[in-house]
């Protein structure tokens, strides 16, 4: 199998990438309801796909055997508090049955080509802080880690 090209989403595809939307919520912390958050994940991706346009694009990549979609990144400018206008990579998920084949990579080259040409300084993103493998697969591509969010559960 030769390399998968990245391409923009279209509509029709909306229901595969919906189905990948359980990916995002690996790496959800462990006091969090595992249900919500991937309905919640499941929710991002929506409204990704609802703003899909010239200033949030989405990308996928589809594998030319099963032509289902093993990919997506999306991707939206925000002001970051210091007033920057970062581009924000909303979501990144890829196929269980697909890692380790670059197509990660491939998602991400395609937010920080359309980052440049919308002439923003940094991509941003958020992910689980017991999301290891993101955490390594996103430093091994030159992020580094910006901020820290701390939690206290309490009981009840």
């Amino acid at each position: 199998m030769g390399e998968l090209p990245v391409r923009r989403a279209r509509e029709e595809d909306s229901p595969e990438i919906l189905s990948l939307g359980y990916r995002l919520a690996e790496g959800a912390a462990s006091w969090r309801p595992q249900a919500e958050f991937e309905q919640a994940a499941r929710g991002w991706l929506q409204d990704s796909l609802s703003a899909m346009g010239p200033d949030h694009p989405v990308w996928v990549v589809e594998d030319a055997d099963t032509h289902s979609i093993v990919g997506v990144a999306s991707a939206e400018l925000r002001t970051h508090f210091t007033g920057q206008v970062d581009c924000y990579m909303g979501e990144l998920v890829v196929s269980p049955t697909h890692e380790g084949r670059g197509i990660g990579r491939r998602l991400v080259e395609a937010v920080e080509a359309w980052a440049k040409e919308m002439n923003a300084p940094h991509v941003t993103l958020e992910t689980g802080a017991a999301n290891h493998r993101a955490r390594r697969f996103y430093k091994g591509v030159g992020y580094l880690e910006e901020e820290v969010r701390l939690t206290k559960v309490l009981g009840t």
